[in-house]
Order: C-alpha cells, then sequence, then structure tokens
C-alpha cells in the first residue's frame, strides 16, 4: 500500500495567511476557488491530506503568477519571518537551525491531537 500523505493544518493556514498578506481577502478568495476546496479555518494540530494542501500551493502559485521553486522560497521567507514570532519559546530554545531541525520530528510527534497523531508521517530526517 502507498504511504498515505498527510500535511499538518498550521501549514495550510501559513500559506493563507501569507497569500492575505500579499494580496488581500481577494487573493485568499481566489485560491480556494481555483483549488476548488472549501473555505475552512484549519485547525493546527489537526492531519489534513497532503493534496488539499498541494491544491491550494497551486492556486497560489498561480495567483502570485509564479513557478514551484520560486513559491517555495517565498513560503520559506514568510515561515521564517512569522514563525518565530508565533512560537518564540521553540526558537529560542532552539538557538540555531540544526537544533530547530532536530526538534522538528518531537514537536510534530506531540502536538497533532490524539486523535490524528496515527495520521501523521515524518517527512523530516537529519
Amino acid at each position: 500500500l502507498a504511504e498515505e500523505r498527510s500535511m499538518m493544518g498550521h501549514i495550510c493556514t501559513l500559506l493563507i495567511g501569507m497569500v492575505e498578506s500579499h494580496h488581500g481577502e481577494e487573493g485568499v478568495a481566489r485560491i480556494f476557488e481555483l483549488s476548488g476546496v472549501e473555505r475552512q479555518q484549519f485547525r493546527p494540530e489537526v492531519i489534513y491530506p497532503e493534496e488539499l494542501f498541494q491544491a491550494l500551493l497551486g492556486s497560489a502559485m498561480e495567483v502570485y503568477g509564479v513557478d514551484n521553486a520560486t513559491a517555495q522560497e517565498t513560503f520559506s521567507e514568510y515561515f521564517m519571518d512569522v514563525s518565530p514570532k508565533m512560537f518564540p519559546a521553540i526558537f529560542k530554545k532552539a538557538g540555531n537551525a540544526r537544533a530547530l531541525f532536530e526538534m522538528v520530528p518531537v514537536i510534530h510527534q506531540q502536538w497533532p491531537s490524539a486523535a490524528n497523531a496515527s495520521k501523521y508521517r515524518q517527512k523530516l530526517w537529519i
């Protein structure tokens, strides 16, 4: 059987926040429309199908008019801008990028809600 791919809701929320910061409410409405994904609030601790995130990402790429590499770079920059503000204790404890990456598996194993924890699949290995 193929491994089910999944994405935590926090990542979907960040993508939507990035689109809103650059394109406003109209941009957010457009990515949902283009993706065919029902407009919703994503709960950070809930595991969603990766296909849902990929649909939103593809729509965001269309709204921005960029290719995949540019989209990933833009999203990475946005993530690193807002995440330390959202999770200051995690970033303070890590102290450096490698330590942060080393913490990711533990964070992701403990953060999903109990009902969704079994759906999480590790995507980062050091």
